[in-house]
């Protein structure tokens, strides 16, 4: 078997000589064991890409002649023995080995030539350089053919018949270089069925052009992928590796936002978590009743009281702070607001107090009854009692 491929920057042509041996006694039955094989390196070319140019150019003529030699003229097998009894098996053609002197029996036989190699390889020496994708190597099947799997091509009947092909294709060549025809249109009629030239070893019969299993399986392989591809981004969305791993990092964001607020959720259960919802409450409603006393605050007027008035007030905040703690509740249960203590403030007397007292005096404590009820109560700040005496000049207004 011999053919070539082109790797790494050369094109390597070589040959593997599988011997097979027959059982003694019986020729119809092959002695594996004893059958061997190995593989030789005929010629390189270094070259960025292999083309039939190339190869007619360098190394094609003596490829030609060993080929035609192995194919055409039979192999001589001989068996010599020497005087100590020692038997050697030697290979031979006659144009290309002496005898060596030995005695023993000579046998000739043909060897079976193959070639083996890539589509574009088969191109070249079969004369369709640059058709492989077009033109099958083994009948007349052109490329858009072959879509269709069930469909069989026509068989080349020979090397003969390839050869009248590329001599009718040369004959309208030649007719078109010498018309009137090639005035009018630079380009030549096209080559018959991918012929371009004759093959370059019309010896070997075509049926010894081993189809390159390893190419098929790849090329199906290739097919499986693309098609696979294809029906990726047909039916699912392609995105980019940057845009996965924004994807994949959101997910694990979102995880974790769901991880902390199951331990949110965990913290409120727990008695911390209880004392820390009081204590925001508390801060809540402290903050609504202060805005609501420096609304009160700002009522424009002069401000009268007395010390009625003021122990009204310090009830007031009573209820303030009270609310500021508890919180209040109505009589169907639902949380109430400072508007309910601060918009109706404790009664007070008509504003007809003869003395005007000011609310910066020392702190002192005073006792009022009022039928059977008895209160005591003690000045507030200034600021406190600045605030209340503005809300008791606006109650007293109204």
């Amino acid at each position: 078997m011999a053919g070539g491929d082109h790797g790494k920057g050369a094109f390597i042509f070589g040959a593997k000589v599988a011997v097979v041996l027959r059982s003694k006694g019986n020729d119809d039955e092959i002695d594996w064991d004893a059958s061997f094989d190995f593989e030789i390196s005929v010629a390189e070319i270094v070259c960025e890409k292999d083309s039939a140019d190339i190869i007619a150019k360098t190394i094609k003529d003596e490829l030609t002649i060993g080929l035609k030699t192995i194919a055409t003229q039979n192999l001589l097998v001989k068996l010599s023995v020497d005087d100590e009894g020692k038997e050697t098996l030697s290979c031979f053609y006659p144009t290309s080995c002496v005898e060596t002197g030995a005695t023993g029996a000579t046998v000739p036989i043909q060897a079976q030539l193959y070639i083996v190699g890539d589509l574009a390889m088969f191109g070249m020496v079969l004369g369709k350089e640059g058709m492989s994708g077009k033109w099958c190597h083994l009948c007349k099947m052109s490329g858009a053919e072959m879509s269709d799997l069930l469909k069989a091509g026509e068989l080349w009947k020979g090397m003969e018949e390839m050869n009248e092909v590329v001599r009718e294709h040369n004959a309208e060549v030649k007719k078109w270089k010498e018309s009137r025809a090639r005035k009018k249109s630079k380009n030549p009629p096209p080559p018959k069925l991918g012929m371009k030239y004759a093959p370059w070893w019309d010896f070997i019969p075509l049926e010894h052009y081993i189809v390159p299993l390893l190419h098929c399986e790849i090329g199906i392989g290739d097919l499986i992928l693309s098609s696979f591809r294809n029906l990726v981004s047909e039916k699912i969305e392609y995105i980019s590796t940057d845009e996965a791993n924004v994807r994949r990092a959101k997910e694990e964001m979102e995880d974790r936002i769901t991880h902390l607020q199951t331990q949110r959720e965990a913290y409120k259960d727990s008695s911390d978590g209880k004392k820390l919802a009081s204590l925001k409450a508390k801060v809540g409603r402290a903050r609504k009743a202060l805005t609501e006393l420096g609304a009160i605050g700002e009522v424009p007027g002069v401000v009268k009281t007395s010390r009625k008035i003021v122990m009204d007030w310090n009830e007031l905040f009573n209820k303030i702070n009270s609310f500021v703690e508890d919180g209040i509740k109505d009589e169907d249960g639902l949380e109430g607001s400072i508007e309910d203590i601060a918009v109706a403030p404790p009664s007070q007397p008509a504003a007809t107090a003869t003395s005007t007292e000011t609310l910066a005096a020392p702190a002192t404590t005073d006792t009022v009854t009022s039928g059977t009820e008895a209160a005591t109560a003690e000045p507030p700040t200034a600021a406190a009692a600045a605030t209340a005496a503005a809300a008791a000049a606006a109650a007293a207004a109204a």
